[in-house]
């Protein structure tokens, strides 16, 4: 049967999508950035998807953390962040992620990719300690820690880098980085 002449089909989105990539070690604030800017994209009548390196670790089952198995589950991310983006879905992933394969990947083939890295100075990282992982890996007691004992490959041509300090709250550093990318409120 055709469509009526009052049917209308909907227009097509003309906006690229976006893959924010939020990276830094444990405690820079990646996942509370993440938080934010999916809220603000949300807000703006924009499609959008949160990913947590954390979470995906669960969703993904329990894996170690060897630079091979980090380097695994990094590829995994990068490959979910495009199956959406290339259906017009906006990501927010919040990953640790230092490989600089999967960052060369993402921006070759992840659209309207957007690389922000978070870099506090590690006395604050010392001072966050999530699960006590930096004094833990300085004492020895655990291994593969990112930034102790695995090298951390910092992206080489990032969009934004944001200096994270205790003087500078969450939302200050949210702000900035919406006015470095250039992100303002729609308009409604």
């Amino acid at each position: 049967m055709p469509f009526s002449s009052a049917f209308q089909r909907p227009e097509p989105r003309s906006e690229i999508p976006t893959v924010y990539w939020i990276t830094g070690l444990a405690g820079s604030g990646k996942s509370t950035l993440g938080r934010q800017l999916f809220q603000f994209v949300r807000t703006q009548g924009l499609a959008v998807v949160y990913l947590d390196g954390d979470v995906l670790r669960e969703v993904f089952g329990k894996t170690g953390y060897s630079r091979t198995e980090r380097l695994d589950l990094a590829w995994r991310y990068s490959h979910l962040s495009h199956m959406l983006a290339i259906q017009g879905i906006n990501v927010v992933c919040a990953t640790i992620s230092l490989f600089h394969e999967v960052q060369a990947w993402n921006r070759q083939h992840l659209p309207g990719y957007a690389e922000i890295v978070l870099k506090p100075p590690f006395e604050v990282l010392l001072q966050r300690n999530p699960k006590q992982l930096y004094s833990r890996g300085l004492a020895g007691e655990i291994q593969n820690v990112v930034g102790i004992d695995i090298e951390p490959e910092w992206p080489l041509n990032p969009e934004l880098v944001l200096e994270v300090s205790p003087e500078i709250s969450a939302e200050a550093l949210f702000q900035k980085c919406l006015l470095d990318l250039g992100l303002t409120p729609l308009k409604h």
